[in-house]
């Protein structure tokens, strides 16, 4: 699958209904998947040849703290997940308003970040490493600060219209896990979903992905990038339950 064309589609999921109020409980363990038995699709690596990856990146402060608040190998290792970094036509790292459009994939979502008011965001992609096959699924996560929750919750509202609408993305409620803060835009979510959508049709591929917003309006994508159907709901749940764990236990440094 060509990169441009992954992270395309790949944003066009982009928005989940972001869930009720409570803490996590539980470690970033694995589930058992089919993608350890079956061949995800290839995802190119190459680097834009229209885009300076440098001219997407931020040192502003904030930025960098948020982009510390993102899952990293070691500790999607220490859950259960075998990973290795990944890189594609997004920098991992810190992002300026311009690389978090350029990690949504396309410019249509300028207008829906600028309406949130995003400040600022991080990007971090890992592969996981499936013995015995050339490529294994691809985890990205996107972080994004917003001015405040309502502004995130205006991105989530409009790009979830786009998931589902345009790319006929399927929403997956998943009342009994909650993480982060309901911000009440996604009528069908009243907890935590999840939502897949096919990103390529030959070879077949499909995201399955789940959103968090929290009360300062720090918002983060999580997604799981792989072959139909290799990537359970319970993976993108625990990915997020550690990702949510990264989060409140960096908080108190992100000055924001």
């Amino acid at each position: 699958m060509s990169r441009r064309l992954f992270f395309s589609v790949l944003i066009l999921t982009v928005a989940v209904g972001a869930c009720g109020k409570k803490s996590a409980t539980t470690t970033t363990a694995a589930a058992t998947t089919k993608a350890t038995t079956t061949t995800a699709a290839p995802a190119s690596s190459t680097t834009s040849t229209t885009i300076d990856p440098a001219k997407l990146k931020s040192d502003d402060p904030k930025a960098v703290a948020l982009n510390a608040a993102i899952l990293t190998a070691d500790e999607l290792k220490a859950g259960g997940f075998d990973v290795k970094e990944y890189t594609g036509g997004t920098p991992n790292g810190p992002l300026n308003l311009d690389g978090v459009v350029n990690a949504f994939g396309n410019a249509i979502y300028r207008d829906p970040l600028t309406q949130g008011q995003a400040q600022f965001g991080a990007y971090h992609a890992y592969e996981i490493v499936v013995p015995g096959q050339p490529q294994g699924p691809v985890v990205a996560v996107t972080a994004v600060k917003f001015a405040s929750l309502d502004g995130a919750g205006v991105f989530l509202k409009n790009a979830t219209q786009i998931a589902t609408v345009v790319a006929g993305g399927k929403l997956t409620d998943h009342p009994g896990t909650q993480i982060g803060v309901n911000p009440g835009v996604v009528p069908e979510c009243t907890a935590s979903c999840t939502l897949r959508v096919m990103t390529t049709p030959q070879p077949p591929t499909e995201a399955n992905v789940g959103s968090i917003v929290y009360q300062n309006g720090v918002y983060y994508l999580v997604a799981v990038v792989s072959a139909p159907g290799t990537i359970s709901d319970d993976v993108v749940l625990k990915l997020m339950v550690g990702q949510d764990m990264k989060y409140q236990e960096a908080k108190a440094q992100l000055g924001f």
